[in-house]
Order: structure tokens, then sequence, then C-alpha cells
């Protein structure tokens, strides 16, 4: 069986997990956050130190892209990667924005400030860093994905691809640190969003999701009980 390892609550893990239930895949999940990876798991699993990472027998693969396309060649249907080459070509640099950029913004300067450091770090938030987001970098992208979304349901095409997860997942991490798109703003994002989040395998891996935060905290809150 397929192993993943990686919190579920990493955008990359859970790019991974949105396309193993698309694909109705079953898998193992090692709940390892970044914060927990050791020299072993480095030199037998991912040499960057990074999460996800796949396990299956003696096959290991590193790298949520590389994983979401070996899924899609052992389970084509239903087909997350275009064929035909232009829309094919679309969804990689849709994944890749979502990756690079969707991550620095929304992951980095969001979610790690508002959420990680908190929480987790027991660290303060750059509130300065956060509003730069809000006011400037946030703004940017919607307007970019805006365009690309007034004519179309879907970032490429008429169906769910491997492009809109990727995107999606990301902007779900700010949302669990309390972003909320503005809908006299960001009316056509609004809708696209709820459209990806309405979305069978989408809705299925955030219902597990909201189990998971509960456990965690419902330990966090055993350990300061002692």
């Amino acid at each position: 069986m397929i192993k993943i390892h990686g919190v579920r609550l990493s955008p990359f893990v859970r790019k991974v997990h949105i396309v193993l239930a698309a694909k109705g895949i079953p898998f193992e999940a090692n709940e390892i956050t970044p914060f927990e990876l050791t020299d072993e798991y480095r030199q037998n699993f991912h040499p960057l130190g990074k999460i996800p990472c796949l396990e299956e027998d003696d096959f290991i693969l590193p790298d949520s892209s590389a994983i979401c396309n070996y899924l899609e060649g052992i389970q084509p249907e239903p087909r997350l990667i275009p064929t035909e080459p232009k829309a094919r070509a679309r969804t990689a640099w849709f994944e890749e924005y979502a990756d690079s950029e969707g991550a620095r913004v929304f992951g980095g300067m969001f979610f790690f400030e508002r959420w990680v450091k908190p929480l987790l770090l027991k660290q303060e938030t750059n509130e300065e860093l956060v509003q730069t987001a809000l006011e400037k970098d946030i703004p940017r992208i919607f307007n970019y994905l805006n365009r690309n979304l007034e004519n179309s349901p879907f970032l490429v095409g008429d169906s769910l691809t491997l492009a809109d997860i990727s995107l999606f997942t990301q902007v779900h991490n700010a949302n669990l640190a309390g972003f909320l798109v503005d809908r006299g703003s960001w009316p056509v994002i609004v809708d696209y969003f709820k459209r990806i989040s309405d979305q069978e395998p989408v809705a299925k891996v955030l219902s597990e999701e909201v189990d998971f935060l509960k456990e965690m905290e419902r330990q966090a809150k055993e350990r300061e009980a002692g």
C-alpha cells in the first residue's frame, strides 16, 4: 500500500491527499511535521528535508508534483492532468504558480505568521508582513486569477484539474489562519473557491482535516494539563 509521509496541514501534502481521494487510491498517512524530520528521513526519503514523500514497497518518491504525476500514471481516471498539449501545459503552469508564489504568500506570509508562529512556535506574528500580503501580494494574485476565471468555472477546461487543487490547497491554509476572501472585491474568486471546496474529493479531505485538527487541539490541552 502507498504511504504518504507528511502532516495533512501542509498544502503540498493536502494536494496529494486530494488526488488520492479523487482517484480512489487507498493509502496510509504518516502525519509527520516538518519540525520532526530526522537525518534518517533526509537520507532515506527526501534529501531536501521536506514533505510530502511517497513510499510504496521499495519505491520512494519525494515532491508533491512528482507524486501527483505518478498517481495520474497508475490511475488515469478521473483525469486531473489533461492530455491535450496546451491544457496540459497550462495545468503545469498553474501548479507551479501555486506551489511557488501561492506558497510564498498564503503560506509564508499569512499561515506561517498567523498560525504556525503563535500556536506552534510560541513566537510573535510579524503583522507588517501579514499586512503586506493582504494589501499588495494577495490582490495581485487575485487580479491575475480573476482574468483566467471570468469565463471559465475552472482554471483549465471545464472540470477539476491539478491546477485547481494546487491553488486551492495553498489558499485554504490561509483560511485556517483566519483569511477570508472579500466577496465585494472578488466575487468571481469567492465563487471559484466555493466551487472547488464542494468537489467531492476536496470536501472529503477537508472533512478529515477537521477531525485531525480537533484531535490536535485535544492533545494540546492534555499536554497543558500535565
